[in-house]
């Protein structure tokens, strides 16, 4: 192959290269709780409500001394560190807030964690939008069952009594029948995609549960490359790649 040929070779590399794995940043500071440090992350013990749509609110406890101490727990879990949620009189509310583009999707993923057999409850937030851990499966309290596929779009009509703080220390008043229990030790990789809706967004992890506990890890937030602009980029690059190969060609008719 002549050095035009390479080149162009080359330059249909950069094309692909661009088009199928896009380099996103990491919006998240401090997604792995390195060195079992909780910096960049805030911690609050609230109650937690939804309200249709899935839409996921907190409101502070009003009693003090009713509600768990807000204290951060970093711990050794899963090869690294993560957040250790064991609060069961509120919820433990840990977020962060980033930057972002009003109408640009993301993509979050995370690792979570359960150990315990008591009912308990775990969800994420994205600019107030409720997010299910997709592979934890649902126990419904008093009846026996053990564990049944998690109902479609659960959240998005959320019951009548689910939409005020009950401040039980457990999911809202008249909405415990459907609990996440994380029987035994389980880890699993979760991940949605979103919208975000303002320049500053927040993500939020929320839990809760009795005798049971909850950990976090290895969050990301990245930004979800447009079809378009991958395919702009693509073309851009064999464009540039065939303009080189016609022009050599040319240039070499004259020297000839």
């Amino acid at each position: 192959m002549n050095a035009a040929g390479r080149a162009v070779g080359i330059l249909v590399l950069i094309g692909v290269s661009a088009f199928g794995k896009p380099a996103q940043a990491n919006l998240i500071q401090n997604g792995d709780f390195a060195g079992g440090s909780g910096a960049d992350w805030s911690l609050a013990v609230d109650e937690v409500y939804f309200t249709p749509g899935a839409q996921l609110h907190t409101a502070p406890c009003p009693d003090p001394s009713f509600c768990a101490s807000p204290i951060l727990q970093v711990v050794p879990f899963d090869g690294g560190y993560g957040w250790f949620e064991p609060f069961d009189l509120g919820f433990g509310v840990l977020s962060q807030s980033f930057a972002t583009a009003p109408g640009q999707s993301y993509r979050v993923t995370y690792t979570l964690g359960g150990i315990g057999a008591s009912p308990g409850f775990f969800v994420a937030g994205f600019d107030g939008s409720a997010f299910l851990p997709s592979t934890t499966l649902f126990s419904p309290s008093g009846s026996g069952v053990d564990r049944i596929p998690v109902p479609p779009g659960f959240l998005d009509n959320a019951p009548t009594a689910c939409s005020t703080p009950s401040f039980s220390g457990e999911f809202p008043s008249g909405c415990s029948l459907w609990e996440i229990s994380p029987n035994g030790i389980t880890i699993t990789t979760e991940s949605f995609t979103t919208t975000a809706t303002t320049g500053l967004s927040t993500l939020e992890f929320a839990g809760s549960a009795q005798g049971a506990s909850w950990f976090v890890t290895h969050v990301s937030v990245v930004a979800v490359a447009e079809p378009s602009s991958l395919s702009l980029t693509c073309l851009g690059a064999l464009a540039a790649g065939f303009l080189y190969l016609r022009t050599s060609k040319r240039r070499t008719r004259r020297q000839a």
